[in-house]
């Protein structure tokens, strides 16, 4: 028997999520301290395909982590995940750069 697999060519995010990330995001860049987070299910700890941390570090700098999951139903029961994570230390001074580049790319994705 040939193991089941799937594949989702797009990832989604709730309106909500969006919109409290980009809340988050703001208050980041303006007082340089907390974090902004954003999962694609919207429920931090849920099986997530991307979730995104930007949280504000000392001295002015940020760490920006990234995770991306892979993960296949296998018809012989069980899952099958790969999960790829990156975590990058950025400037404080480029977080107003982040946050409109980001507003940009779902501005243009939702107009």
């Amino acid at each position: 028997m040939e193991a089941f697999t799937g594949r989702v060519s797009s990832v989604w995010f709730q309106r909500a999520a969006l919109d409290r990330f980009e809340a988050d995001l703001r208050a980041l860049e303006q007082t340089r301290s907390g974090t902004a987070f954003i999962c694609n299910t919207g429920v931090p700890g849920a099986t997530n395909e991307v979730t995104l941390t930007l949280e504000a570090r000392s001295r002015g700098h940020a760490r920006l982590t990234v995770s991306l999951l892979r993960l296949r139903h296998l018809a012989t029961g069980g899952d099958a995940t790969l999960e790829l994570r990156a975590t990058l230390d950025v400037d404080g001074g480029d977080l107003a750069t982040f946050a409109e580049d980001w507003r940009r790319l779902f501005r243009e994705r939702t107009a």
